[in-house]
């Protein structure tokens, strides 16, 4: 007896047509949905998009393992991000200059001054006039206070916006299919400093990652140098953490591929008009 053959039109066989298109469709439009995830992933790292996103984020995060691994990269260079500038410090003899300004004898008394013709007149006002002289007084006090604290309050939040712009650019730098790293091998024989330096032509920013670099004291932070043509331009100051780790998000006038030599040395804080010590880390391009 001849064994049946299934034709097209048979419906055990429409049906795993209709399954296997199902499974295509299906992983479709899970590859669609981790693309659309990791498109989100720079902002949500920062804490920049709205309860939406965010919650997209989150309920799709268990279905893509590798946007969930770029997920802890971003959040590990965005707190990485937030100690890249270097602390500023006292001057080392503030606290003898006070001291000693403490201990100066009072100046003998001097004729009455203007002070001093001031306040005989100010006994002489009377109740009224005296109340209203302090209100007045207070009052300018007080705009003094408040003007000096807005002031205060611009300049942070201008400081603020200015990081926040760098951190974005850094995340859109890291994210880009256009990006570009070069490695900073150690300058000294048997170091184990390293660093890297990612960068891209479509922003004039880049990202300087150094590990296992040498702690330095209090008084020192490393500066990252640029070099072409004979000229010789300072691109930015960092330190690093108990680890040697430090990042640097720093300017590029010409794309990094175009400079002659690219180096770290370690400097007397604030930084140095040209390098004072042997390099750390220097790349021959």
């Amino acid at each position: 007896m001849e064994q049946e053959q299934l034709s097209p039109e048979d419906p055990q066989h429409t049906g795993r047509s209709e399954s296997t298109e199902t499974d295509e469709t299906a992983a479709q439009t899970q590859s669609q949905r981790c693309a659309e995830l990791e498109a989100l992933l720079p902002a949500y790292a920062l804490g920049a998009t709205d309860p939406e996103e965010a919650a997209l984020v989150r309920a799709a995060l268990a279905d893509c393992p590798q946007a969930a691994q770029k997920l802890a990269e971003y959040e590990a260079l965005a707190e990485s991000l937030l100690y890249s500038a270097p602390p500023q410090r006292l001057p080392p003899h503030l606290a003898t200059r006070i001291q000693a300004a403490i201990a100066q004898p009072a100046p003998a008394p001097a004729r009455p001054g203007p002070l001093d013709r001031l306040r005989q007149a100010w006994q002489g006002w009377s109740l009224a006039g005296r109340l209203a002289g302090a209100s007045l007084a207070l009052l300018l006090v007080l705009n003094g206070y408040w003007i000096q604290h807005t002031l205060r309050l611009q300049h942070e939040l201008q400081q603020m916006n200015e990081k926040l712009q760098q951190q974005n650019i850094a995340l859109f730098v890291l994210a880009s299919e256009s990006r570009q790293q070069l490695t900073l091998p150690p300058a000294q024989e048997g170091s184990p400093a390293h660093a890297s330096v990612i960068w891209t032509p479509e922003y004039d920013t880049a990202i300087l990652l150094a590990e296992s670099f040498p702690r330095l004291t209090d008084d020192q932070v490393y500066q990252l140098w640029l070099l072409k043509d004979g000229e010789r331009i300072s691109a930015g100051l960092f330190t690093v953490d108990d680890l040697g780790a430090g990042a640097l998000v720093f300017h590029t006038p010409q794309p990094l591929d175009q400079y002659d030599i690219i180096g770290i040395t370690p400097e007397p804080a604030g930084g140095s008009p040209g390098p004072t010590a042997p390099p750390v880390v220097r790349l021959q391009m």
